[in-house]
């Protein structure tokens, strides 16, 4: 049960570093 929940509080870090990368790439390329 516990390493359900880690697996998927990974996944999600995971997604929401990819997401902060795309959105600093897209104001980078707006500057």
């Amino acid at each position: 049960m516990c390493e359900e929940i880690n697996s998927k509080r990974m996944v999600l870090d995971e997604l929401e570093q990819s997401a902060k990368c795309r959105y600093s790439i897209k104001i980078g390329k707006q500057k």
